[in-house]
Protein backbone atom coordinates (compact mmCIF):
# COMPACT_ATOMS: atom_id res chain seq x y z
CA UNK A 1 0.00 0.00 0.00
CA UNK A 2 1.06 3.44 -0.85
CA UNK A 3 1.76 5.67 1.61
CA UNK A 4 -0.01 8.93 1.58
CA UNK A 5 2.31 11.68 2.48
CA UNK A 6 1.74 15.08 0.75
CA UNK A 7 2.28 17.46 3.85
CA UNK A 8 0.29 19.67 5.67
CA UNK A 9 0.29 22.68 3.06
CA UNK A 10 -0.75 20.07 0.30
CA UNK A 11 -4.43 19.39 2.37
CA UNK A 12 -6.89 22.27 2.78
CA UNK A 13 -9.89 21.96 4.82
CA UNK A 14 -12.44 24.72 4.38
CA UNK A 15 -16.46 25.15 5.81
CA UNK A 16 -18.28 27.42 3.53
CA UNK A 17 -20.41 28.37 7.11
CA UNK A 18 -17.51 30.17 8.14
CA UNK A 19 -18.15 33.93 7.86
CA UNK A 20 -14.48 34.44 7.31
CA UNK A 21 -14.61 32.19 3.99
CA UNK A 22 -18.34 33.73 3.08
CA UNK A 23 -16.77 36.60 0.81
CA UNK A 24 -14.74 34.65 -1.34
CA UNK A 25 -16.01 32.54 -4.14
CA UNK A 26 -15.23 28.58 -4.30
CA UNK A 27 -13.59 29.18 -7.56
CA UNK A 28 -11.36 31.60 -6.45
CA UNK A 29 -10.22 29.72 -3.01
CA UNK A 30 -9.66 26.41 -5.06
CA UNK A 31 -7.53 28.55 -7.91
CA UNK A 32 -5.26 30.15 -5.07
CA UNK A 33 -4.52 26.34 -3.31
CA UNK A 34 -4.01 24.57 -6.53
CA UNK A 35 -1.11 27.42 -7.87
CA UNK A 36 0.59 27.10 -4.00
CA UNK A 37 0.65 23.35 -4.88
CA UNK A 38 -2.40 21.97 -3.07
CA UNK A 39 -3.52 19.13 -3.84
CA UNK A 40 -6.51 17.69 -1.71
CA UNK A 41 -9.42 20.13 -1.45
CA UNK A 42 -11.92 19.62 1.75
CA UNK A 43 -15.11 21.36 1.83
CA UNK A 44 -17.71 21.34 4.25
CA UNK A 45 -21.26 23.00 4.16
CA UNK A 46 -21.08 23.48 0.32
CA UNK A 47 -24.75 24.13 -0.09
CA UNK A 48 -23.66 27.44 1.31
CA UNK A 49 -21.91 28.98 -1.99
CA UNK A 50 -23.99 30.15 -4.39
CA UNK A 51 -23.96 28.23 -7.45
CA UNK A 52 -21.19 25.76 -5.96
CA UNK A 53 -22.58 23.08 -9.03
CA UNK A 54 -20.77 25.59 -11.53
CA UNK A 55 -17.34 25.51 -9.94
CA UNK A 56 -17.01 22.15 -8.94
CA UNK A 57 -17.20 21.43 -12.16
CA UNK A 58 -15.06 24.49 -13.55
CA UNK A 59 -12.61 23.03 -11.00
CA UNK A 60 -12.65 19.80 -12.32
CA UNK A 61 -11.63 20.75 -15.50
CA UNK A 62 -9.26 22.68 -15.09
CA UNK A 63 -7.50 22.19 -11.77
CA UNK A 64 -5.23 18.98 -11.10
CA UNK A 65 -6.29 18.49 -7.32
CA UNK A 66 -8.78 16.43 -5.63
CA UNK A 67 -11.81 17.58 -3.98
CA UNK A 68 -14.15 15.87 -1.27
CA UNK A 69 -17.15 18.06 -0.35
CA UNK A 70 -20.21 18.01 2.51
CA UNK A 71 -23.36 19.38 2.96
CA UNK A 72 -26.09 18.98 5.56
CA UNK A 73 -29.03 19.61 3.72
CA UNK A 74 -30.08 17.91 0.35
CA UNK A 75 -28.00 18.83 -2.90
CA UNK A 76 -28.85 19.20 -6.42
CA UNK A 77 -25.95 18.22 -8.37
CA UNK A 78 -27.71 17.26 -11.82
CA UNK A 79 -27.84 21.49 -12.50
CA UNK A 80 -24.49 21.43 -13.83
CA UNK A 81 -23.75 17.82 -15.33
CA UNK A 82 -21.67 16.72 -12.63
CA UNK A 83 -22.48 13.14 -13.37
CA UNK A 84 -19.25 12.30 -14.99
CA UNK A 85 -17.52 13.65 -12.19
CA UNK A 86 -18.52 13.40 -9.01
CA UNK A 87 -19.12 9.85 -6.68
CA UNK A 88 -21.82 10.37 -4.30
CA UNK A 89 -21.70 8.71 -1.02
CA UNK A 90 -24.54 9.00 1.80
CA UNK A 91 -23.47 9.20 4.63
CA UNK A 92 -26.66 8.48 6.57
CA UNK A 93 -27.74 10.28 10.11
CA UNK A 94 -26.25 8.89 13.27
CA UNK A 95 -28.95 7.49 15.47
CA UNK A 96 -29.35 8.76 19.41
CA UNK A 97 -27.61 5.48 20.43
CA UNK A 98 -24.62 5.47 17.71
CA UNK A 99 -24.07 9.58 19.03
CA UNK A 100 -24.13 8.28 22.55
CA UNK A 101 -21.56 5.84 21.76
CA UNK A 102 -19.42 7.98 19.24
CA UNK A 103 -18.80 10.16 22.25
CA UNK A 104 -18.89 8.39 25.34
CA UNK A 105 -15.44 8.40 27.53
CA UNK A 106 -13.87 4.84 26.77
CA UNK A 107 -11.25 5.90 29.75
CA UNK A 108 -14.15 5.25 32.62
Amino acid sequence: MAKLDLGLKAVLYISLDNPIINGYKLLEIAEGFYQKGGKILLIDEIHYQANFELDLKTIYDFFDIKVVFSGSSAIALDKADLSRRVVIYKVPVLSFREKIELFKDHNS
